[in-house]
């Protein structure tokens, strides 16, 4: 609805990335599935909300662990062009049938027989991943050779200048909570991940009560 205000400041692209990737190491683990990082040789600094950028990283790791059976992989790698900034996201997971490949970021979009319950949401997690990579002046591209051969999901933001490589500051939101949702529907608890998590949380998510207790553990 146009309602996001950035707080763009310089951050490292390399060790954003980092972060997220540790924090679901242990989900990875849990669904037999293998996740690498290789990051880029050199310091990417880009001039972006971190809060936001986090979020997108977060976004596409997280379909890309959701949608890989046990036993595949999904590989990021972060990279750096002159001008730009670029993270991929590689899966060996479901794929995407070319009919579906040049909508998967409207809003709303599933795919017939991939997204299943069990699996999908509301289709709406693409979508503000394609909206706040746009808001930074970035693009974000969707490549898949069809059903059944993984899919690729690469994003591309703005460098800063050299002069703009300075230690990233902590970004200061003193509303930010970490958030913890237990709800037996998928539905439900991806609509209100997604929406807190634009809100600037940071949100774990668990299916039932026992689920749910675990979690809270892991965050202790």
């Amino acid at each position: 609805s146009g309602r996001i205000e950035l707080d763009k400041r310089p951050f490292e692209l390399n060790e954003l990335v980092g972060r997220v990737v540790a924090s679901v190491e242990p989900q990875a683990a849990r669904a037999n599935l293998t996740l690498s990082l290789r990051a880029a040789g050199e310091p990417v600094f880009v001039d972006g909300d971190a809060v936001r950028i986090e979020q997108i990283v977060n976004n596409l790791v997280g379909n890309a662990l959701k949608y890989t059976p046990a036993g595949g992989r999904v590989d990021l790698v972060v990279d750096a062009a002159e001008h730009f900034a670029s993270l991929s996201v590689k899966d060996t997971g479901v794929g995407i049938a070319p009919d579906v490949l040049p909508h998967v970021f409207d809003l709303f979009m599933q795919a017939p027989g991939t997204l299943d319950r069990s699996r999908g949401g509301l289709g709406i997690g693409l979508t503000v991943v394609k909206s706040l990579v746009a808001l930074h002046g970035g693009t974000v591209e969707a490549h898949s050779a069809g059903a059944g051969t993984g899919a690729e999901l690469v994003v591309r933001l703005p460098r800063s200048a050299p002069a703009a490589a300075l230690p990233a500051p902590v970004v200061e939101r003193g509303d930010r909570r970490r958030v913890l949702i237990v709800d037996d529907s998928d539905d439900v608890r991806e609509s209100l991940r997604d929406t807190l998590e634009a809100l600037g949380h940071d949100v774990v998510t668990a299916a039932d009560g026992s689920g749910g207790l675990a979690r809270l553990l892991e965050l202790m």
